[in-house]
């Protein structure tokens, strides 16, 4: 059974464009065999869906409008957002998004019985760690807004999986993308001397100046496979990608 990355896209295009969606489009329909059949250029297709993670009545809407085959099975969470040092500066609007947007999203996919989630979490929330590489084991200790927001998510998320057994849920707690055509120009990571330095710079300037990083690859393929564990016949996928505000950092 094939199961498409995504059959849709919600993102308000904020900071990214359409044309984007459909060059990953493309890049789908060029990776199939000569001999693909009509189905799978179909899965190639992403049903485009422009709203905000913060207007609840149109996120309820969205999935109220699709049902029976329709319906989506699961929903990879990756609008936020994003600037560490920028959520310093405007906390509530990074609350308001990450958090808010978030309670939204669930609301809608427990009331339509979606209940499976990939959510796309950080490794801020490790704050500065003790050891590099980090294991996941090492205690959340945020050290900037933007952390606590991925914090907070991951422990509602948690909590809803604890109340109702129905729901799946992961947290991927992603390090910076790096495309793997960039690796001879890697930055090494800190050495542990320096460790004690940047944990107390990190408290103080919500900033954090050692180096983690995955590949882009390597994400992309956790979120597929995080989403579709469970083989359905007909599972429809929704992605999140970018919800609004007034910096244009947002996303």
């Amino acid at each position: 059974m094939r199961i498409p990355l995504a059959d849709a896209v919600l993102d308000n295009f904020h900071n990214s464009k359409k044309e984007a969606v459909r060059r990953v489009e493309k890049l789908a329909l060029d990776e199939l065999p000569a001999d693909a059949s009509e189905q799978d250029k179909a899965d190639c297709k992403i049903e485009l869906i422009e709203a905000d993670l913060r207007d609840s009545a149109a996120i309820d809407k969205i999935f109220a409008s699709h049902t029976g085959a329709e319906k989506f099975y699961a929903v990879i969470l990756i609008g936020a957002l994003k600037a560490v040092g920028e959520s310093g500066e405007i906390p509530i609007d990074y609350f308001n998004v990450n958090v808010g947007g978030t309670l939204n999203l669930l609301t809608a996919m427990d009331k339509h019985d979606t209940k499976r989630l990939v959510y796309s979490s950080s490794a801020t929330v490790y704050g500065a760690p003790e050891t590099i590489p980090i294991p996941e084991s090492t205690p959340m200790d945020p050290h900037s807004p933007y952390g606590h927001t991925k914090q907070i998510c991951e422990m509602i998320i948690r909590d809803v999986c604890a109340a109702h057994p129905e729901w799946r849920a992961i947290a991927l707690r992603y390090f910076k993308y790096v495309p793997r055509e960039t690796n001879a120009a890697l930055p090494a990571p800190t050495p542990p001397a320096t460790l004690a330095r940047t944990r107390a710079e990190s408290r103080a300037t919500c900033s954090r100046s050692w180096h983690t990083w995955l590949w882009a690859s390597t994400a992309s393929r956790a979120s597929r496979c995080s989403a579709t564990t469970t083989p359905l016949p007909t599972a429809r996928a929704c992605v999140t990608t970018s919800t609004s505000s007034t910096s244009p950092r947002a996303t």
